[in-house]
């Protein structure tokens, strides 16, 4: 039997800093996944006769001092990582946190994505799980992470173009996972595609617009580039000639779409990805490619590596 302490974020509350009021309120779709992956988790190490604890509190509130305090076998910290949150203690910790499939939890000893303990990510062609395929549906019902529009077909998209979806450029995986900035990123495709006479979308983070505001500036140098925010990546990925981005979840949705995928940065997803650097975009972009029989191997076994909330049985893979 082990002592196993589980942190849960409040789901009403910011999980930056904030305001915390004294009663609760409405909790963002979204965010009731996490409540799930605690309820089934705490329920899983029950099932194993070990002492669990579960301490709810703001995020920000799970401070450095207070995790080291804290007596336990197993610790379980929620969106941190060893990059923003080394500890100094006796107990295992694990990290978890949401994944760009709202129902898929990361579960690792030191965090998530490419700062993981998996990283960089190994293929098993194991074809034992459909998850690759359910995932094509989801894709083709327009479902992602993120609301997006509905098709309204007020666009008209070039005929040949990169698609290059934004992300917040001072978010964790672009700091901790990755020496190429969005902005670099951005320019670097802007400047290929201008030499490759390519044209280039371009759509914007939904959760932080104003983030965007350096982004938007430098795409207006370019005639050959489209900013669109009102479309579903959903409608814009599966005509474009390859996606570009840093290390995206938006990087790995666009492979359920069977088009190339160009990275800058560090995602587990990188293993089927054509990556590049600002200096080698132009001949990456050019000879950009996508392969259905490793994308599919790598979905399965990032399946069965994280954490399928759906479903009890895989918490046996802890």
């Amino acid at each position: 039997m082990k002592r196993v302490i589980i942190l849960f974020p409040r789901l009403d509350v910011m999980f930056k800093e904030g305001p915390v009021p004294d009663h609760r309120g409405p909790v963002a779709p979204i965010r009731l996944h996490w409540a799930r992956f605690v309820e089934l988790l705490y329920h899983h190490h029950d099932t194993k006769h070990d002492s669990v604890e579960v301490i709810e509190k703001p995020l920000w509130q799970f401070t450095r001092a207070f995790v080291e305090s804290l007596d336990a076998d197993i610790i379980y910290i929620p969106h941190k990582s060893v990059d923003t949150f080394p500890l100094v203690s006796s107990a295992e910790i694990r990290y978890y946190m949401q994944t760009v499939f709202p129902f898929m939890f990361y579960v690792d000893s030191k965090g998530f994505a490419g700062g993981s303990s998996r990283y960089p990510f190994d293929i098993e062609y194991t074809h034992k799980t459909r998850f690759y395929e359910e995932m094509i549906d989801r894709a083709r019902r327009g479902e992602s992470k993120f609301d997006q529009p509905a098709p309204l077909n007020i666009y008209k998209l070039p005929q040949n173009f990169v698609f290059f979806p934004c992300q917040i450029p001072h978010d964790e995986t672009i700091r901790y996972h990755s020496d190429v900035t969005v902005l670099q990123a951005l320019i670097a495709v802007l400047e290929a595609t201008k030499k490759l006479n390519i044209s280039c979308v371009i759509k914007g983070h939904p959760v932080n617009p104003r983030s965007m505001d350096d982004l938007i500036f430098a795409s207006r140098d370019y005639n050959h580039a489209q900013w669109i925010d009102n479309i579903s990546i959903h409608e814009v990925m599966p005509k474009s000639r390859a996606v570009a981005c840093v290390n995206s979840g938006t990087g790995m949705e666009a492979l359920l779409h069977k088009v190339p995928v160009i990275t800058f940065g560090r995602c587990e997803y990188d293993c089927v990805t054509n990556k590049a650097t600002p200096s080698t975009i132009e001949t990456v972009l050019t000879n950009a490619t996508f392969s259905e029989e490793k994308t599919k191997a790598f979905f399965e076994t990032w399946y069965n590596w994280c954490i399928d909330t759906r479903k009890i049985e895989s918490y046996s893979r802890l």
